[in-house]
């Protein structure tokens, strides 16, 4: 976490933070093929880094995640580049940034129990369909010129991806649990 007195991050945050930007990475390329949205495991990993770093610290680490596939390393599902911002499934990115941030800001002052864990990992999961949803309706319509309705991006984008992610949330809290004993 950020040391609140000087505002600088400690080499011990700088170690976490890139573990949690390598397991992003990876979670990136264990893929379960479902149509539409690729599914991988980044929610599992971006949302541990925002229950276990706070949030600007998990902000931080996904934008650095994201900046890393930006420049041309191919840490995305699909590889990386400039290009990668005409996706449809870059608003998933800017979401795992948001929503880990919103995650790790509702637990700062929180008990660390189940319930409070399961509802940040919720906080997360709006947050990441909100905006994974909306970038890919406007991309795949003004872009692509895929017309998509806003049903097909409901059940796509959010219905059928969403009992994997309530699950990851749930398979969060052991994890998150017990990562916490070991990194703090």
């Amino acid at each position: 976490m950020i040391n609140s007195k000087t505002k600088k991050l400690k080499t011990r945050d700088l170690t976490r933070s890139s573990l949690f930007i390598a397991l992003i990475a990876i979670g990136a390329h264990i893929k379960v093929p479902i149509p539409y949205i690729p599914f991988t495991l980044q929610f599992l990993f971006t949302n541990l880094c925002g229950l276990l770093l706070g949030g600007e610290i998990a902000f931080i680490c996904i934008i650095t995640y994201v900046l890393l596939g930006l420049i041309g390393l191919p840490v995305f599902t699909t590889g990386g580049g400039i290009s990668y911002i005409l996706s449809p499934s870059f608003g998933y990115l800017i979401g795992f940034a948001v929503g880990a941030y919103f995650a790790g800001k509702f637990m700062e002052n929180k008990k660390y129990d189940n319930k409070n864990i399961f509802l940040a990992g919720l906080i997360d999961i709006i947050l990441v369909y909100l905006f994974g949803a909306i970038y890919y309706y406007f991309i795949a319509n003004f872009y692509l010129g895929d017309i998509t309705s806003i049903k097909n991006v409901l059940i796509y984008c959010i219905l059928l991806p969403m009992p994997a992610d309530l699950f990851l949330c749930a398979i969060s809290i052991p994890i998150a649990k017990r990562l916490r004993r070991v990194l703090f």
